[in-house]
């Protein structure tokens, strides 16, 4: 047994770093390059926030423990309710996944109604980060309530006994099916398949109106933007499938465990595996961002040859300079 829980934390250490690394990348790159609307680049840069908070934290819990006790019983209290089992990793699963449905909704918004789009685009982002503010605070605050701080030892409330915070708990097992596992695939499912039907629909109406030659420049630059339109909203498609794929484990277990068949809580070993699959979620998807995206690619890879170009600049004079 020891076994596999020496594998599961070898691997929730190794992906940890990887999405930290990787996601901070992106980050970087995103921060000097506007991708689409200012929106839809804010929005990409939050997602590898919240990717790149997971495998951190992700990491963090492999080198500080599931339970941190220090000298002071305040501390520890607070520790409990805020750090005990893998706790704060959740925050960053709820803020990923949310992001991608406001991702979802901007690029619905852009292809569906670009007027009113390009008209309210302050208000839509407004409302999108008051929304994932909201979804965070709402449903992170029940992962407190469910640690306490007994007899020197952080344990998990749902076991405790407590009838009301049972019935409390049952009813906060549905609301977090359905608000990370239901309502996000049904949301991004729906919006995407409007989205493909008016981009499909757009390309059959500009194959059937061929250009003027008198209008050829203009034309070939709605073509581009659509092009560029086009490819933005593949690639949250892209990003959408990845989450979802990621997230089924995770989503299977919990389910199978609301009707009894398995034992859910956190820190067991099923809870574990699922939570593996989505820190390599948060490693996989920053390298399908920049991959799908040739402008941010471009720029990964110039950035990455200037760092090694670099470098064997200094190590060319440092070889001329000791024969010297």
């Amino acid at each position: 047994m020891w076994q596999v829980v020496v594998t599961i934390r070898v691997l929730l250490a190794v992906f940890g770093v990887l999405g930290t690394i990787i996601n901070g990348i992106v980050l970087c790159v995103l921060a000097r390059k506007r991708i689409g609307s200012r929106t839809t680049t804010m929005l990409l840069r939050s997602q590898c926030i919240a990717d790149g908070y997971i495998g951190f934290f992700a990491f963090l819990y492999q080198v500080f423990g599931g339970e941190i006790q220090t000298g002071s019983e305040i501390a520890n209290r607070i520790l409990c309710n805020i750090w005990y089992r893998d706790n704060l990793i959740w925050i960053g699963v709820i803020l990923s996944v949310h992001n991608v449905v406001c991702i979802s909704f901007d690029r619905f918004m852009a292809t569906v109604y670009p007027v009113a789009y390009k008209h309210y685009k302050k208000q839509l982002t407004i409302a999108t980060y008051t929304y994932l503010t909201f979804m965070g605070l709402f449903m992170f605050y029940p992962n407190i309530l469910s640690r306490r701080y007994e007899n020197g030892k952080c344990v998990y409330v749902p076991d405790s006994g407590d009838r009301i915070l049972e019935r409390f708990f049952e009813v906060e097992s549905k609301i977090w099916t359905i608000l990370i596992y239901g309502m996000p695939t049904i949301c991004v499912i729906v919006l995407h398949s409007i989205v493909i039907c008016k981009m499909r629909k757009q390309l059959t109406q500009v194959n059937n109106f061929p250009s003027e030659p008198d209008t050829t420049c203009g034309k070939q630059h709605t073509k581009q933007m659509q092009a560029r339109v086009r490819r933005l909203t593949w690639t949250t498609v892209g990003m959408t499938c990845i989450l979802i794929t990621f997230h089924t484990y995770d989503a299977f277990i919990y389910a199978l465990a609301y009707f009894g068949v398995v034992e859910y809580e956190p820190g067991s070993p099923d809870q574990q595996v699922g939570l593996i699959l989505i820190v390599v979620c948060s490693c996989v998807m920053p390298c399908f961002l920049a991959g799908s995206i040739d402008s941010l690619r471009d720029l990964i890879l110039h950035g990455f040859c200037r760092r090694v170009g670099k470098l064997s600049d200094t190590g060319s004079q440092a070889e001329t300079s000791e024969y010297e």
